[in-house]
């Protein structure tokens, strides 16, 4: 109801305005006749009726165009508004000036300047409502992304969190300093590499703290650095084929996605060299990364908490407006990551 009462208070100062502009001195502005009466009475409906067509039509047209760019987004907005102000106001002046004036007027005579006058003053009016009205809607946008924003960084840096500390668990350091030790003792070039490999891990996890979507080329790169600490661990135990077909320098996806992803598949099925676990990664057209596996639970499962799949979840659909599909019969686990 505020709002009504906004939109009240201000048709009544706009009425006045207009009549202060129109009067030839005080006294005039000041002497209340019957037509004034007529004329207020109108001027309140009409005004509070065309606020809300074009709230209404301002909403409507924002949604309809929420996907373009800012810029066009506010052009089509306004415009189309304006179209529909410009015709709403010449409707309500030409009902005034040849329908209702007649109740009220002294004279009976009808000048197309008054009604070109009325159409002009309502039009401005209209303008300015929806100035208004777009300042408040993009007013209530940029709150809504500010708080779209945070919600990621806050699932992002969640992820990033559980993403690290699934690297740095004691587990998995003793096991890394374990083939460490061994190939230090047996293949130095080996483990320089090794070490290399560790440390870029670690740094892209570091680095893209902040950063919702990165390229799939990045996101390639690091997953080939975490293949390779598990390939040294497990040999030939996983394989990961990739027969993605996409312009990887242009396709942008969640960072860390394809590694949370890759390793749910191995923390999950049971491999080994005689008989390995194999991952492929492929894609389906510009829509969907997808990774699928056998499915192959350990006799001893780990107890699982999704948390890696909920998070990526969870920071797909603020970030891309689209769902994390996962496909599960007795045979496959398919995951099907959505492009950005």
């Amino acid at each position: 109801m505020k709002k009504y009462f906004f939109r009240f208070a201000i048709a009544v100062f706009a009425f006045l305005f207009f009549k202060l502009t129109k009067a030839a001195s005080l006294d005039e502005f000041f002497h209340w006749h019957t037509s004034s009466t007529y004329y207020l009475i109108y001027f309140l409906v009409i005004f509070m009726i065309l606020w809300e067509i074009l709230a209404r039509s301002i909403a409507h047209f924002s949604s309809q165009n929420s996907h373009l760019s800012p810029n066009r987004y506010i052009t089509i907005i306004v415009v189309k508004a304006a179209l529909i102000c410009a015709v709403t106001v010449s409707v309500f002046a030409y009902i005034f000036n040849y329908h209702i004036i007649f109740w009220a007027a002294d004279d009976c005579c009808m000048e197309e300047s008054r009604f070109i006058a009325d159409a002009a003053t309502g039009y401005v009016l209209g303008l300015l409502v929806i100035y208004s009205e777009v300042i408040r809607l993009s007013a209530k946008n940029a709150i809504k992304a500010a708080r779209e924003k945070e919600i990621i960084q806050k699932e992002l840096l969640s992820a990033k969190y559980e993403g690290l500390k699934s690297q740095v668990n004691p587990h998995f350091l003793f096991n890394s300093f374990s083939t460490l030790t061994s190939l230090v003792e047996t293949n130095s070039d080996e483990a320089v590499k090794f070490i290399d490999k560790l440390s870029d891990l670690y740094r892209y996890v570091l680095d893209h703290d902040t950063d919702n979507l990165v390229s799939l080329k990045d996101e390639l790169d690091f997953l080939n650095d975490y293949l390779f600490l598990i390939h040294i661990r497990h040999q030939e135990g996983i394989k990961v084929t990739n027969n993605l077909d996409l312009p990887v320098d242009k396709i942008m996806i969640p960072s860390l996605s394809l590694q949370t992803l890759v390793e749910n598949a191995v923390k999950h099925n049971a491999f080994s060299i005689d008989d390995p676990l194999e991952i492929i990664i492929g894609n389906e057209g510009t829509e969907f990364i997808t990774i699928k596996n056998a499915l192959r639970p350990k006799n001893s499962p780990l107890q699982s908490t999704k948390i890696g799949l909920k998070n990526l979840s969870k920071r797909i659909k603020h970030t891309l407006k689209k769902e994390l599909l996962i496909l599960q019969d007795d045979n496959t686990f398919v995951v099907k990551l959505p492009i950005g």
